[in-house]
């Protein structure tokens, strides 16, 4: 059978793509390594306090664009690959501008005394800043993200882990506590974004005066519906993949937590890998999605992403059985995190894996996607809600709620899959 030659060119083309992975996948590995260290150095409870925080900013740099973020990641591969590179930029403006003008609210907050997950209110703001500094990072990523500029953006990325794991490290040598590495890292990253600004201002010949200017414009109408949609999709996804942690730092207490929160350290490996992958994958999925048909999407969707999935559930195995050997010896105050370290990894393995959501996305069925997730986490938000309020304390164990975040990866993975397969049938 002759194969076509354009085959060969698609493939190496794709191939090519994604050379920039092991610099991504060495950031990644820097970022794992910086919180073994923290959980090494700091006591259970300190730990525990700073995956709150950590918690707290995640969660902040999802949602504190307003969906904004999400509809210039979604829209922006188009704008440049049509060469409106001046509309891409200012787009960005406006969702930085609405990032810190959110970040400046929530700030004003504990100034009623508000508190959340038991973090006192001066504490809580550290964390909100912590997470406007890693959205307005995000933000300006997808500049060369959506340019298919991906060594550049990798670069960035490795750039910004490597300064803020030696950084931190410092400060842990100095006696530094969850807070002082906390405000170490958002000093990093704002630094690193306000340089990557200037440098991306500078390609668009657009000066700092005109580049607000033409921010301050709002979107219209329908944008803002759009960017609604897209952020209560985001805050479902981000609730899919941590609502576990938000109740296990509820319910549990605090050198529980810092166990849990250990144990945790696998997935949220997991999904800075998958983040950096779709990174990449993204766009290449959106222009494709231009110049070829869904269905094309859809097979190059199914290929990367059961091909990770397998790769993931052999390597979760794997990884446990050097967990039982290396957390004994390196972590005797974790040891009673081994019971639960298997569903977490397993979990990990569907997270990093999992593409359907971007694939669907890109294929504007984002309210379905909306819809779908909502009631995926519904039934188990409100099962473990129950029983953890009515049951004895007995039943507020680490191993519930990595067994929640297990059930939640694959329910999420094997839905969006089904989901994203009816659309082309």
């Amino acid at each position: 059978m002759k194969v076509s030659p354009n085959i060969f060119l698609r493939f190496s083309q794709q191939f090519t793509h994604f050379l920039y992975t092991p610099i991504l996948g060495f950031a990644a590995l820097i970022a794992m390594i910086k919180l073994a260290i923290y959980a090494y150095f700091l006591d259970v409870n300190e730990f525990g306090l700073l995956s709150k925080l950590l918690l707290i900013s995640f969660f902040f740099s999802v949602a504190g664009s307003c969906g904004f973020q999400h509809l210039a990641q979604r829209d922006l591969p188009a704008e440049f690959a049509a060469g409106r590179y001046r509309k891409g930029i200012v787009i960005l403006g406006k969702a930085g501008i609405v990032t810190s003008v959110t970040a400046l609210a929530i700030c004003f907050i504990p100034l009623f005394g508000f508190s959340l997950l038991g973090v006192p209110p001066l504490t809580f703001m550290f964390a909100v800043v912590h997470g406007w500094g890693q959205q307005i990072f995000m933000l300006v990523l997808i500049d060369s993200r959506s340019r298919l500029e991906m060594t550049r953006y990798s670069l960035q990325v490795l750039a910004r882990t490597f300064l803020s794991f030696v950084t931190t490290v410092i400060v842990l040598m100095l006696g530094g506590d969850a807070i002082s590495i906390v405000f170490s890292e958002m000093i990093i990253t704002v630094l690193i974004s306000a340089k990557i600004i200037r440098c991306s201002l500078h390609a668009a010949h657009l000066s700092i005066s005109v580049f607000f200017r033409l921010s301050k414009k709002g979107y219209n109408q329908k944008e803002w519906y759009v960017s609604v949609v897209l952020l209560a999709g985001a805050v479902l996804s981000f609730l899919s993949v941590s609502v576990d942690r938000w109740f296990a730092a509820n319910f549990l207490s605090g050198e529980d937590f810092g166990l849990y929160s250990f144990a945790w350290i696998s997935l949220s490996a997991a999904l800075s890998i998958q983040a950096l992958l779709n990174a990449g994958f993204f766009p290449l999925l959106a222009r494709k999605r231009v110049t070829e048909s869904n269905k094309k999407v859809w097979h190059l969707t199914a290929i990367f992403s059961g091909g990770l999935l397998i790769i993931g559930l052999i390597a979760a195995f794997i990884a446990n059985a050097l967990a039982v050997w290396a957390i004994p010896i390196w972590y005797p105050k974790y040891v009673s995190t081994l019971p639960f370290f298997l569903p977490l990894l397993l979990a990990a393995a569907f997270r990093v894996s999992d593409f359907w959501s971007s694939f669907l996305i890109i294929i504007h069925r984002q309210k379905s996607l909306l819809v779908l997730q909502f009631l995926l986490i519904l039934i188990p938000i409100t099962y473990y809600w129950l029983s953890l309020m009515e049951l004895s304390e007995v039943q507020h164990v680490p191993k519930n709620f990595a067994l929640l975040a297990l059930f939640l990866s694959a329910g999420n993975y094997i839905v969006t899959a089904l989901m994203a397969r009816a659309t082309i049938t």
